[in-house]
């Protein structure tokens, strides 16, 4: 009896979800006709979101309509052929409301009478005008007879393509039959832009239902009332090469920026994931194609933040409309871009599943980032200590010697010194070299300090360069010296933010968990 009334179902209405709800209280809302009898539903265990019919604790309910609805037929039409032929369909809500169609999910007022994917085509309108008109005008023998005309060659054309799709069907996987079925349906819709009432504009995508809704909404929304609408999408199909789908009612053509960022405390084995992808619209739909590093291999396993901004290259028309859209985000997640206008976003967990396996694994290896991080800071000082010492080092002697420059004395002391500067130049040159772009940011924890510390060295190496130019060259010295001056003062400046940064770092207290943190440096 616990399960009946225990709330821990949720239903799926309109374009969000409800609950939870007990099954009585579910049953309830279905007898009284504010919820119909199929209807998605999940509780916490599911993988997915459900239809009742496929829920044993919702058969009960299920069969106990349909026992009323076959006992409504039956009273409500004893001689079909009193009535012309046509039986009257009992509702599925068991109730005497009328359905409106016009407020079904992802519709907009004046959605009535149109195609979502903009004007109509001529030859689209004038079927539907000379439908129109032949069941408006004229005596009831015209109307019948137009309408006849433009009927049959429809209903051969819904047989044909049926009869096709079953065919299609029965030799070919559920997944592509499923797909060919929509397009033809698709089709159907486009040809006759009053169907898309009850037949979906968008192709099967292996989305979760609430997001497909969002799909069709943001798709089908008319401009002119809703203005610009834009939804995101995950493929359920394959997370360690992950798809995404944008939908947007703009005209088709409409190009946009997709930014793909892994929020670093979640993510496994790896410190940053940053890639960028441009898409454009077809049909009011989109889609980036599989995400993974550009070597082919799948992107890290964990959290990341998806956004959508406008391209530069479009239409002029198409950036007045997103200019025009009201968008308003708060508390935007630190991983979108700060200097661009945001359309859509949202928060995914990519290249795997969020189980026991990653948990224990992410561990392990903040663990090892600790450990790294400890070292990265020590190995900084020291790189520190020994740049600082080269400046000094190389400052001082210069003073001593520069008032004697054209002296043989003096120039044989200081290509001695260069010499022996040269050489610890040189091995540390060899570690600078190794530290390529791509390398401080994704084998550093702290790259920002190895960037500062590899442009600390090549300012003091400047700094000895003009230095020794001075004692080897005839230039003249008041150039040489003021040059010298310049290149002290920026090294100077550099060693002086480099120093302070580290000792920031050291302050900076670590996260919840234990993790040192970057930000700021």
């Amino acid at each position: 009896m616990n399960d009946f009334i225990e709330k821990k179902w949720f239903i799926f209405v309109k374009d969000k979800h409800e609950g939870p709800f007990s099954i009585d209280e579910i049953h309830d809302k279905i007898t009284k006709g504010t919820l119909a009898a199929e209807t998605y539903v999940w509780k916490e265990g599911m993988s997915d979101w459900k239809m009742t019919s496929a829920q044993p604790e919702f058969q009960p309910i299920i069969s106990q309509l349909k026992q009323k609805q076959q006992a409504s037929i039956s009273v409500g039409s004893p001689n079909p052929e009193a009535q012309g032929g046509f039986v009257q369909a009992a509702s599925l809500s068991n109730t005497d409301t009328e359905i409106d169609i016009s407020a079904m999910p992802g519709r907009n007022p004046g959605d009535m009478d149109g195609s979502i994917f903009g004007e109509k085509t001529d030859e689209q309108t004038s079927e539907t005008q000379l439908l129109e008109k032949s069941l408006n005008q004229g005596n009831p023998f015209t109307r019948i007879f137009s309408a006849w005309k433009i009927l049959v060659p429809l209903l051969i054309f819904i047989f044909i393509g049926l009869v096709g799709i079953q065919l299609y069907s029965d030799t070919t996987p559920q997944d592509e039959a499923s797909e060919f079925r929509q397009t033809f349906m698709m089709t159907l819709a486009e040809r006759l832009p009053f169907l898309d009432r009850w037949i979906s504009t968008l192709p099967v995508l292996n989305v979760s239902p609430e997001e497909y809704e969002e799909l069709k909404y943001a798709a089908k929304a008319k401009l002119e009332f809703a203005g610009p609408k834009f939804a995101l999408g995950l493929s359920r199909k394959d997370l360690l090469f992950p798809e995404l789908f944008l939908t947007s009612n703009l005209p088709d053509g409409a190009k946009f920026r997709v930014h793909i960022v892994g929020n670093p405390s979640t993510l496994l084995n790896w410190l940053t994931f940053e890639k960028e992808t441009e898409i454009a619209l077809n049909k009011k739909l989109s889609r980036t194609g599989r995400i993974h590093f550009q070597d082919g291999k799948p992107i890290p396993r964990g959290e990341y933040v998806i956004s959508i901004s406008a391209s530069e290259d479009q239409p002029q028309p198409i950036k007045n409309l997103i200019t025009s859209a009201p968008l308003s985000f708060q508390n935007l997640p630190a991983e979108i871009p700060k200097d661009i206008k945001i359309l859509a976003f949202k928060t995914y967990f990519l290249g795997g599943p969020r189980d026991a396996v990653y948990i224990a694994r992410l561990k392990e290896f903040h663990d090892r980032l600790r450990e790294k991080a400890s070292r990265e800071l020590n190995e900084l000082k020291q790189f520190s200590a020994t740049l600082e010492n080269q400046f000094d080092s190389t400052t001082t002697k210069f003073s001593a010697l520069r008032e004697g420059r054209s002296r043989p004395k003096q120039k044989k002391l200081w290509a001695d010194f260069h010499q022996e500067w040269m050489k610890l130049e040189a091995s540390l040159n060899t570690i600078f070299d190794d530290w390529t772009p791509a390398v401080i940011r994704d084998q550093f924890f702290y790259g920002t300090l190895y960037q500062l510390i590899h442009q600390l060295g090549q300012s003091i190496d400047r700094v000895h360069s003009f230095q020794n130019v001075f004692f080897t060259s005839a230039q003249d010295s008041k150039t040489l010296q003021i040059q010298i001056g310049e290149t002290m003062a920026s090294a100077q400046g550099t060693l002086i933010l480099v120093k302070s940064k580290i000792e920031q770092a050291e302050k900076i207290p670590p996260t919840v968990n234990g993790m040192p943190r970057t930000e700021g440096l």
